[in-house]
């Protein structure tokens, strides 16, 4: 589990010696479904995230690279028509965590044509306001519309299943 400290909310209770007392922590559920994709799972899936937001999607970009280089067993692989495309925003680049594994899977991705995985990094600068530049409505509506005819069965000559 990774927790971000705020000084608020819940991760204050991570990180307040009197309430963590050893430093141990009870965490059980109700415990959701996880991210739902499957070994059947098809087409092209986004994410948005911000910050520590990335680390949700740790264990999948992972899960495409073992997938492609078939080190996990057969019928835990992802579909090879299953396309990830992670957008993550970071204030700076000194404050971005998990990206170098994604660079490095995109990378591999590249190198040996394959699709399953594009990364795209912001590093934020800020507006006028002096706020932070947050992900939105319009430019999340763009790049689903630059993704939604891509054709994963033409492009790499895979018949449609």
């Amino acid at each position: 589990m990774s927790v971000k400290t705020y000084g608020r909310g819940l991760s204050k209770v991570f990180f307040d010696p009197e309430a963590s007392k050893n430093g141990h922590f009870l965490v059980k559920g109700p415990v959701g479904k996880g991210l739902g994709i499957t070994p059947e799972s098809k087409g092209v899936h986004f994410a948005f995230t911000a910050g520590t937001g990335i680390l949700v999607f740790m264990d999948l970009v992972t899960r495409i690279y073992l997938s492609r280089i078939q080190a996990i067993p057969k019928e835990e692989r992802l579909h090879p028509l299953f396309k990830f495309v992670l957008y993550a925003s970071f204030a700076n680049k000194q404050d971005a965590c998990g990206v170098e594994l994604c660079e490095k899977i995109n990378d591999f991705q590249l190198k040996f044509g394959f699709n399953n995985f594009e990364l795209f990094c912001r590093y934020s600068k800020k507006n006028r306001a002096g706020k932070l530049e947050r992900w939105t409505k319009e430019f999340i509506r763009k790049q689903i519309v630059k993704f939604q005819h891509e054709d994963l069965h033409s492009r790499f000559g895979w018949k449609k299943v």
